[in-house]
């Protein structure tokens, strides 16, 4: 009975394991005139086996090491394939966390990130350290035409010098004096794709410090129209960042296999298993009963 539960317990370890998320670290340090990585390395392994519902995670820790206030932001670029083909990146979803407030200060598929001009992802004062989480998600409803396709692009990650205003709401009052309301609202897109986009695309949930900002608005309204110019302090994360999407049609192994026959449900991991481990335990169960 011995041999049975250890079998079992190493199904459920297996099992447990299986759906974890693949993460890493990238720590950045940034004055007015530059950003600094502090390690090296590819913000996605291009050996990777994507399938629907996997998801790898990095956390990128910025620290402002300047004497005024930073806006951050980032941007895609070096993006390939760039061609109007079935593209992996339409059904890989990315989400960013800025954690210091435990907001979601970004939400689109990696195709619409594509599309879209340096945005600002918040507010950072002097001295102050914050993290964000970059989680890129394949949608378990990505069908068999994404097979043996990838993705891959450059992340520009640092401080913006943006040229942006803060657009207040006015409260009519009889005080000459106005009230000044704070508006969140999104960094959109590029404005050549401003008529044909969707204008929740890479939604910024608010904008703010991380710290009490007296006597300044922690939350800004960017409009549409607005570009940012340039960024005065940039790191790429690294270069180049790939992702390798789909499953190679020649890469016969099980897992590969099952990827998109049983898209749609995540019980395929404890089904494969079971089919290779079960009759190791039927045998053994069966030569237990034997020796008594």
């Amino acid at each position: 009975m011995k041999k049975i539960t250890s079998l079992l317990l190493f199904v459920i370890i297996i099992i447990i394991f299986a759906g974890s998320v693949n993460a890493s670290e990238f720590d950045v340090k940034c004055d007015e005139r530059k950003c600094t990585p502090s390690n090296a390395g590819k913000f996605f392994d291009k050996e990777v086996l994507w399938y629907p519902t996997y998801s790898e995670m990095n956390r990128v820790t910025i620290t402002n090491k300047g004497d005024v206030d930073q806006f951050i932001g980032h941007r895609a670029f070096n993006i390939a394939p760039s061609s109007n083909q079935v593209e992996i990146s339409e059904v890989l979803d990315l989400v960013i966390i800025r954690e210091s407030v435990s907001k979601v200060v970004w939400k689109s598929t990696l195709k619409d990130f594509y599309k879209t001009d340096e945005a600002v992802l918040g507010v950072l004062g002097p001295g102050k350290t914050d993290s964000f989480t970059y989680t890129i998600t394949m949608n378990k409803d990505a069908g068999n035409q994404y097979q043996g396709k990838s993705t891959q692009f450059d992340l520009m990650f640092g401080f913006f010098m943006p040229t942006v205003t803060p657009t207040p709401t006015l409260t009519p009052t009889p005080s000459p004096i106005s009230t000044i309301t704070p508006t969140p609202g999104p960094t959109t897109l590029n404005s050549r794709d401003l008529e044909t986009s969707d204008k929740t695309v890479g939604e910024v949930q608010g904008v703010s410090d991380t710290r009490k900002m007296g006597g300044l608005i922690e939350t800004l309204k960017f409009n549409s129209i607005e570009i940012y110019e340039k960024f005065i302090a940039m790191t790429r994360l690294p270069t180049p960042i790939r992702i390798s999407g789909g499953i190679q049609n020649d890469n016969i192994d099980a897992v590969s296999q099952y990827t998109y026959s049983d898209r749609g449900n995540n019980y395929f991991l404890p089904i494969l298993l079971g089919v290779f481990i079960a009759p190791w335990i039927f045998f053994g169960y069966i030569k237990f009963r034997l020796k008594k």
